[in-house]
């Protein structure tokens, strides 16, 4: 299963992989599902919008309606993960659009 934010997609050259008390949770999609937020890598437009702030809100950059918060010291998720750094897109501010890969029969 894969999520997609056809607003936020970006090709960053900043590998950023997140980091929780529990390394159980990072990979664990059904405890995914808990969870009230998306968390992402940092976006170049994210961080050219908000230069020199340790924390703040995601603003879209269409309609400045606040999508989420940022933390570069991290924050808690809802189910218990710590994420550091953390951006956090909030689920009910976005369509969650799910693709599958489709293999074709050989």
């Amino acid at each position: 299963m894969t999520i997609t934010f056809p607003m936020l997609r970006e090709k960053s050259d900043m590998p950023q992989e997140l980091t929780t008390r529990d390394a159980s949770i990072k990979n664990d999609v059904d405890q995914n599902i808990k969870c009230s937020a998306y968390f992402i890598e940092p976006l170049q437009w994210i961080i050219d919008a908000h230069q020199g702030e340790l924390d703040g809100k995601i603003l879209c950059p269409k309609c400045n309606s606040k999508l989420g918060n940022y933390n570069w010291a991290g924050m808690q998720c809802s189910c218990g993960a710590w994420i550091t750094p953390s951006f956090s897109i909030h689920r009910e501010r976005v369509d969650e659009v799910i693709t599958r890969s489709i293999t074709p029969p050989t």
